[in-house]
């Protein structure tokens, strides 16, 4: 359950910078990047995918944290979305 609400927020949110309204906020301040820093393990579900794709015909880029579990970020939504741009870092050695 917990999971679901914290997708459905984050679902919402993407909606609302498309434009969509919601009641008790403004309109959405027009942007060119979103940045976030969220995820989970799993594939990008198609709802994701497709307001991320609203997004991205508005020329609206996305920077996705990859995560913080040294894992493959291929396994990680909305890191594995498609037309995202997923990033990382290192440490001081150079290894996650």
């Amino acid at each position: 359950p917990c999971l679901l609400i914290y997708t459905l927020d984050y679902q919402n949110a993407l909606a609302w910078l498309n434009g969509e309204n919601f009641s008790g906020l403004p309109a959405a301040p027009l942007v060119t990047t979103v940045n976030m820093s969220l995820g989970g393990p799993g594939a990008c579900d198609v709802i994701t995918q497709g307001k991320i794709n609203n997004l991205l015909t508005k020329n609206i880029s996305f920077s996705i944290a990859a995560g913080n579990s040294n894992a493959d970020a291929s396994g990680f939504t909305p890191a594995n979305c498609t037309d995202v741009m997923t990033v990382a870092a290192t440490e001081q050695q150079g290894f996650g």
